[in-house]
């Protein structure tokens, strides 16, 4: 179970992540909707640069870095956490009751 920290302008939160789970999928269960359109990669409406930590994608996303490095851009949607993350989403997110 790996940390993501996501931040962007004054919002700020905090979720777990299985190995196992895209960040998308944790953060919706945690009660947190990230930006998203295709929730497969595509169309970047979930975009986030990876401050720190690193992510495996569950398929291969056209335009993207297969091994991001701190600084770079992720899709949450289709990237698992290999360890704890920081993210800066490019959109703000909304949060909903669990």
């Amino acid at each position: 179970m790996f940390r993501i920290k996501i931040s962007f302008e004054d919002q700020e939160a905090e979720f777990h992540c299985k190995a196992s789970d895209t960040i998308m999928e944790a953060a919706r269960r945690q009660g947190i909707l990230l930006a998203s359109y295709c929730e497969q990669g595509g169309c970047g409406a979930c975009t986030a640069v990876l401050e720190k930590g690193s992510v495996a994608y569950i398929r291969s996303v056209k335009g993207i870095t297969q091994q991001p490095a701190p600084g770079e851009v992720i899709r949450p949607c289709s990237a698992m956490p290999l360890d704890d993350l920081e993210l800066a989403p490019i959109s703000r997110w909304k949060t909903f009751p669990k």
